[in-house]
């Protein structure tokens, strides 16, 4: 059976200054297609922006690729490979009882990783130039989440105070 192959390079982005977030996920297939999606939000997480980047890129495949994430994420990475399927398997808690953070996208993650036919996820050094292709899809979705986190502050309500 025929499993299109496609790779997502994903990244996520905190400003903290501005408490904003945002996230990128490039995707691309083997015959050269390709397309960028983003999006920011307020009051986040580095973890959830990266979450958010792998879930947005497999929210646009069709069912049965084999998916292969790039990210410079180790926690998204172990999140994937490692902690997922055993989250799922214990209805979110940690071997403590606590509740594993960020529950809501984790069970969209796990939805559409059960989805694929094959989804791993490979560890890259962030921030290494343009040596290689893995390096400048890391560094398109670096840029666009670092743009859609500053968006999502920007379009937030500003009060000045009058004096």
């Amino acid at each position: 059976m025929y499993h299109p192959q496609v790779t997502i390079y994903t990244d996520g982005s905190w400003r903290g200054s501005l408490r904003a977030g945002g996230y990128a996920a490039f995707i691309t297939d083997q015959f050269g297609h390709c397309m960028l999606v983003g999006d920011g939000a307020m009051n986040t997480t580095i973890s959830r922006m990266e979450l958010s980047a792998i879930v947005a890129g497999l929210s646009y495949l069709q069912d049965g690729c084999d998916v292969t994430i790039i990210s410079d994420s180790q926690y998204a990475v172990n999140v994937v490979n490692k902690w997922l399927y055993n989250w799922n398997r214990n209805e979110y808690k940690k071997q403590d009882g606590s509740d594993v953070a960020n529950q809501d996208i984790l069970y969209t993650l796990y939805y559409h990783k059960q989805r694929m036919h094959r989804v791993k996820a490979i560890w890259i050094k962030a921030h290494t130039g343009y040596s290689d292709e893995q390096s400048l899809g890391n560094d398109i979705c670096d840029h666009t989440a670092v743009n859609c986190a500053i968006e999502a502050y920007q379009a937030q309500p500003h009060h000045s105070m009058v004096l």
